[in-house]
């Protein structure tokens, strides 16, 4: 079906095969993998938040994050919402954290994270504009700026390829 119909959700089918070897393969089981997704984004938020602000801020935007209706909806689900979700949260707290240390091994990781989410989502290959005004908010220098440019590019064009591909599905 990958090459035919389902090709944007070949990497979370991937990540719930293995997730089957471990576990069994019932309605329990699979939906508890969304649910600690929820859980690993709302801790997620939690360090992010602790990036940005003080520890009360943080916690209160966890817990308001994990009772946005589409949240626990997500984590009931046994679909890849709530696997992109925590995702697309934890690339922006790489983005953040490989903005204000400058270090290029964080810059290449978030490039091997943004290529990984984007193949688990499409759709969350577009947080690299978010991510590019959040560099641009927490940037010290223009070198940091070139670093998530250079970063970003290289993750969207080793994704162009697979976007291409689905594009050929889009009449599901």
């Amino acid at each position: 079906m990958l090459g035919n119909i389902d090709a944007v959700h070949g990497l979370y089918y991937l990540v719930m095969h293995g997730w089957f070897a471990v576990f069994p393969a019932t309605e329990f089981w699979s939906r508890l993998s969304s649910s600690l997704a929820v859980g690993a984004a709302a801790a997620g938020v939690v360090v992010l938040g602790n990036q940005i602000a003080a520890r009360q801020v943080a916690v209160t935007a966890g817990l308001g994050f994990a009772i946005l209706p589409r949240i626990p909806w997500g984590g009931i689900e046994a679909r890849a919402y709530a696997m992109s979700v925590a995702a697309a949260v934890w690339l922006t707290v790489l983005v953040v954290a490989a903005a204000r240390r400058q270090r290029l091994p964080l810059w290449a990781l978030y490039a091997f994270c943004l290529i990984a989410a984007t193949l688990l989502n499409m759709f969350v290959g577009l947080m690299v504009l978010v991510h590019g005004v959040t560099v641009c908010a927490v940037a010290r220098n223009r070198t940091t700026l070139t670093w998530w440019a250079c970063s970003s590019l290289a993750a969207m064009l080793v994704t162009a390829p697979f976007l291409l591909f689905t594009q050929t599905q889009i009449a599901q």
